[in-house]
């Protein structure tokens, strides 16, 4: 049985001089049902959820209106570029405090939090991430009503604190390239 779901009432986020923002982009994940894969490992398959990982906020609506006439490959490259110190972002995200903030307003579920991941760019080997996901996410901890057992975690979303880096961490791809399927 399909249910009709009602979007939220439009809610704003406002920039620092009080003025509503011309755009906020949620950028979120489906998952469980028949989703991917490993929806499995979320519920049954008739239930699917949606998590909320980051929300972008455009503040200044000429800027935007102009940056959105570019061309797509410049519009890209402005939303995301890699630079010898990591990746850069055009599109302004929320702060950790802002963002929470915005979601208990509008209603919607984060992603489930985890301990900061410290290690610098020699100790951040793939045995010492995939240590470190199995350590602090031993089963999925955005399971579905209706799943009676914890199933198996598919990932993260690693940021820096200034988002000059972001990047999906899946337990799948580190145990391949350690072939290390399962073992624990």
């Amino acid at each position: 049985m399909r249910r009709r779901v009602r979007p939220p009432a439009p809610v704003r986020v406002h920039t620092a001089a009080g003025q509503p923002a011309p755009l906020t982009v949620l950028f979120g994940e489906f998952y469980g049902g028949k989703v991917t894969g490993n929806s499995k490992y979320y519920g049954p398959p008739t239930q699917v959820g949606f998590r909320v990982f980051d929300v972008a906020a455009f503040s200044d609506a000429d800027a935007l209106a102009t940056q959105l006439q570019a061309d797509i490959r410049d519009l890209s490259t402005w939303r995301e570029t890699e630079t010898p110190t990591g990746l850069r972002y055009g599109q302004h995200f929320l702060p950790e405090t802002a963002l929470a903030a915005y979601l208990a307003q509008v209603g919607l579920p984060a992603v489930p939090p985890l301990p900061t991941f410290t290690a610098s760019a020699d100790e951040a080997t793939h045995e010492s991430v995939l240590d470190w996901l199995r350590q602090h996410l031993p089963h999925t901890q955005a399971a579905l009503p209706g799943h009676t057992e914890p199933g198996r975690a598919e990932g993260v979303i690693l940021r820096t604190a200034d988002r000059s880096a972001i990047v999906k961490v899946r337990f799948e791809d580190y145990e391949r390239t350690l072939n290390q399927r399962g073992k624990k």
